[in-house]
């Protein structure tokens, strides 16, 4: 979801049914921690595992670059 889409799904209340009250709030809780921590589409945020899978992709390319020039 884009960084609007988490504003208007934080700001607007969302109508549920008893049966599906767990659901409905779990939804919420993951719109308010997208929104607490900056997670949306248009952001490339860094984790550990970010980090990780940036160094390993560094690793295939040269690999595949050795491969290509022998």
């Amino acid at each position: 979801m884009s960084k609007k889409d988490i504003d208007f799904l934080l700001y607007n209340k969302i109508f549920y049914s008893r049966v599906d009250r767990d659901q409905a709030l779990k939804y919420q809780r993951v719109v308010k921690g997208c929104y607490a921590y900056g997670i949306h589409s248009g952001r490339m945020w860094d984790t550990k595992w970010r980090t990780i899978e940036k160094k390993e992709e560094t690793k295939k390319k040269k690999r595949e670059q050795k491969i290509e020039d022998r």
